[in-house]
């Protein structure tokens, strides 16, 4: 919905898309390019403002970094988190903490604090 008059010089700027709300492809395209533009300053700035020594981190390609380390560094945290997933979805069954008279099918899912403890340690080490 336009919030501007059709003669509006605003048209085809990012105040008129962003600030007056206005969704006529004249200011769709003028807020694409600006994001477009915006993100390569990031990626660009993310790039130069580091010294070699810290790509490959997942920090570095969180801020912008597309380089193959970075980008390496993030596929092992996607790796490693759904790693994590699968290991919680197979853990053990333990009864320690499942109150009394609960059926079998209704404890899957319950550890103990001991259990809990390693997979937080462990978990923690991942970071």
């Amino acid at each position: 919905m336009t919030t501007l008059a059709p003669d509006d010089h605003r048209h085809g700027t990012t105040n008129g898309y962003s600030n007056w709300k206005c969704k006529c492809p004249l200011c769709r395209r003028a807020w694409a390019d600006y994001v477009a533009v915006r993100a390569r300053e990031r990626r660009r700035e993310a790039m130069g403002n580091y010294n070699s020594s810290v790509h490959g981190q997942l920090r570095t390609y969180n801020k912008g970094c597309l380089c193959g380390r970075c980008q390496e560094a993030f596929e092992q945290r996607q790796q490693d988190i759904k790693a994590v997933r699968t290991r919680v979805s197979d853990r053990h069954e333990c009864h320690q903490v499942a109150p009394v008279g609960m059926s079998k099918s209704d404890r899957e899912g319950f550890i103990c604090n001991d259990c809990l403890d390693k997979f937080q340690a462990w978990l923690r080490s991942l970071l």
